[in-house]
């Protein structure tokens, strides 16, 4: 009994000097995997130790080896579920990042558009205030007119440009007024040219034209029908034209 004793108390010593237990395969397969080659590595491993197990004791007596194999697949396709959620998570992730991103740059762009305008506004400002508006639109100055139609390529999106687009239409129109009342007043000049022209022809009326001369026949009579010098048929039979009357 004591030698038994002492070879229980032995082998208690021994196996304690033996380390630290190494897990079963089962408890490795619960704990799963957490990468890709560790998760090929637990099914291989079971798939394995099954196919192993088979063509020894059959597949009824193997049924904890393909419960094992099942269970390495199914933690496989877990940490694969668990990938593609954080996969989906992360490109979820940076869908938002881009969109703040373009969001913050489109701010910025406003931002600075609106600085932009703004002081382009200013400056707008400032140059019409430099235009004689009024001189193109009352009196249709080319100067002007040209400086407003400057102004407009310049700051076409100012708030002054309507106003200048009306300066404009207005200046031309007052053009055609001025150009038709220089017509008009042409018009009246020539017609008092004309009526002084009347007025002094009737005043002094040209001399009535001199009576015009006629041939003279060498018999003494007149050919009326002839001028002094004579022609073809003149004084005909009365002995040719001598002279004029």
């Amino acid at each position: 009994m004591r030698t038994l004793l002492w070879m229980l108390v032995l082998s208690g010593a021994v196996g304690c000097n033996r380390g630290p237990r190494k897990p079963k395969f089962a408890e490795t397969v619960a704990a799963g995997c957490d990468s890709v080659e560790s998760c090929e590595a637990l099914v291989d491993r079971a798939r394995a130790n099954w196919e192993k197990c088979k063509p020894t004791w059959g597949a009824k007596f193997c049924e904890k080896d393909h419960a094992l194999l099942e269970q390495a697949q199914r933690k496989q396709r877990a940490f694969q579920q668990r990938e593609n959620e954080r996969s989906n998570e992360r490109k979820r992730q940076a869908q938002i990042d881009e969109r703040q991103r373009r969001e913050a740059k489109r701010e910025e762009e406003e931002a600075a558009e609106k600085t932009g305008l703004a002081a382009a506004e200013a400056e707008s400002i400032v140059a019409w205030s430099e235009i004689k508006s009024d001189d193109c639109a009352l009196r249709a100055d080319d100067a002007a007119c040209l400086a407003v139609n400057k102004f407009l390529a310049n700051y076409p999106a100012s708030s002054k440009a309507a106003e200048a687009r009306v300066v404009i239409a207005t200046s031309r129109t007052a053009k055609q007024r001025a150009e038709q009342q220089a017509r008009d007043e042409q018009d009246k000049r020539d017609q008092q040219a004309a009526a002084r022209a009347a007025a002094e022809r009737a005043k002094n009326p040209p001399p009535p034209p001199p009576k015009p001369r006629v041939a003279k026949c060498c018999d003494g009579s007149i050919d009326s029908s002839c001028g002094c010098n004579g022609g073809a048929g003149c004084c005909f039979r009365r002995g040719g034209v001598c002279g004029c009357e």
